[in-house]
């Protein structure tokens, strides 16, 4: 099993920081070139050009504890992919409970209401302008249900989107890491929380019938409209995409603008002077 750690994101200006949770003893010389000056924050944090597979990031904000009157939380990631300058992020836990389509006509990803959703409602509420640039327009590819030859329409060009079959069984090598649970916001919006296991069902985008759109279970299993006993750890079934139990996890992907880590720390500092202090100070 992958060893999952915490490091977060910021933007700035069209590169992204990737914060890295740890200690920090790298320096910079303040003007007089006397002392070192290291960054301080709540926890001690160094700016870092890359991030890896397995590890979670903040990126962006949305609420999440449904209490409208302390903001925004920070949004939590997987990163389940790295190629080059860029990584695909996966929500940590479902966000919201959208409906597939809002009707149960034949609706492919290229058509459905959640596809506009994500990319206007939820990619305008959680992501600042900067953020937004950082988000790459990905080629969102119509794969096949492995099970059925349904039409799965055309591919799309999107900055945010969900998962297909196919992509739930690459990127997630079992059930269980495949489990998510899903938001105080989420839950208040609608989306049902398993007795059993506390965790939620969450949409992928593949149809497995004109009107039923493949799930992921509480337990882990993906509803493909497979047997029971399927190699591919999938199961018969999903959701009619009406359907207003099942969860969003959106994910995204993103230029990590990857640059020399020193520069990078430099203009950290420039921006926010404040998180950065001598360590005389703390004397």
């Amino acid at each position: 099993m992958i060893m999952k750690k915490h490091i977060s994101i910021t933007a700035v200006g069209c590169a992204l920081c990737i914060a890295a949770a740890g200690a920090f003893t790298g320096c910079s010389n303040n003007k007089n070139g006397s002392e070192p000056v290291e960054a301080v924050t709540a926890d001690t944090k160094a700016v870092a050009p890359d991030v890896q597979v397995g590890t979670y990031v903040t990126f962006g904000s949305y609420e999440q504890d449904n209490d409208l009157s302390n903001g925004k939380e920070d949004i939590e990631w997987l990163v389940l992919a790295r190629e080059n300058n860029k990584a695909l992020l996966i929500s940590r836990y479902s966000l919201d409970n959208q409906p597939y389509s809002e009707h149960t006509e034949e609706v492919p990803w290229e058509n459905c209401s959640l596809r506009k959703w994500l990319n206007d409602n939820f990619l305008n509420e959680a992501f600042s302008s900067d953020e937004q640039n950082s988000i790459i327009t990905s080629v969102v590819t119509a794969d096949k249900n492995p099970f059925h030859k349904l039409s799965q329409g055309n591919d799309t060009m999107d900055k945010v989107f969900i998962l297909s079959v196919i992509e739930a069984n690459k990127y997630f090598s079992s059930n269980s890491e495949r489990l998510c649970q899903g938001t105080a916001y989420c839950h208040a919006h609608g989306a049902p929380k398993s007795k059993d296991t506390g965790n939620c069902w969450w949409w992928l985008r593949t149809l497995n019938s004109s009107y039923i759109a493949a799930v992921v279970d509480d337990e882990g299993p993906i509803e493909a409209g497979a047997a029971d006993n399927d190699k591919n750890n999938s199961s018969s079934g999903g959701d009619y995409v009406t359907c207003m139990e099942a969860s969003v996890r959106p994910s995204v992907w993103i230029d990590l603008g990857l640059a020399d880590p020193y520069k990078d720390k430099q203009e950290y500092y420039l921006l926010h002077p404040e998180k950065y202090r001598r360590r005389s100070d703390r004397v």
